[in-house]
């Protein structure tokens, strides 16, 4: 329980997770994914990137399988409220048009940042299928959180790799 207890302290209050954590997060605004007014692909490298949100090496589907599992585990309702919350903080981090898919990296204005030498600030495909995995797993959440998560036309006809029966549209 008391990994279960550190993995809530850590989730930011925007529903993300940082890449590495030894204790609560400070609390951040909540805000919408954007991209930055300066040239964001050469500016900017921040040191501590692993302190802010990110969905790089698969953070967030792992973090997903632990919560669910907590969840149908113990019973208790904290763990399914993370889960949404999670949920939440993948809708936010979606970026807009005309590139509205997933970063791996956030800054806490919600701009895809450097992290390691080899992981510019960009959309990332890999992250993008991370989120997608995401929703496939939070059969716990509302109902409307796929639809919502895959409004955009990134994925309008995009299938479920683990569920190639299902077909997820902006309808």
């Amino acid at each position: 329980m008391r990994a279960l207890d550190a993995l809530l302290a850590a989730q930011f209050p925007s529903g993300g997770f940082p890449q590495v954590w030894t204790g609560p997060v400070l609390k951040q605004p909540i805000v919408q994914a954007n991209f930055p007014e300066h040239d964001y692909h050469t500016e900017g490298r921040i040191i501590n990137y692993w302190d802010m949100p990110t969905l790089n090496d698969n953070v967030c589907v792992h973090v997903t399988h632990a919560l669910r599992d907590a969840y149908q585990t113990y019973k208790d309702t904290k763990y399914l409220d993370a889960l949404k919350k999670l949920g939440d903080f993948l809708l936010l981090a979606q970026m807009p048009e005309p590139q509205p898919a997933w970063a791996q990296q956030y800054n806490y204005q919600m701009q895809p940042i450097w992290a390691r030498r080899f992981e510019p600030p960009a959309i990332a495909g890999h992250e993008s299928q991370g989120v997608q995995t995401c929703s496939h797993l939070t059969s716990l959440a509302p109902k409307n959180f796929s639809r919502n998560l895959f409004r955009s036309s990134f994925f309008a006809n995009y299938r479920c790799l683990l569920c190639p029966t299902h077909h997820f549209s902006r309808k």
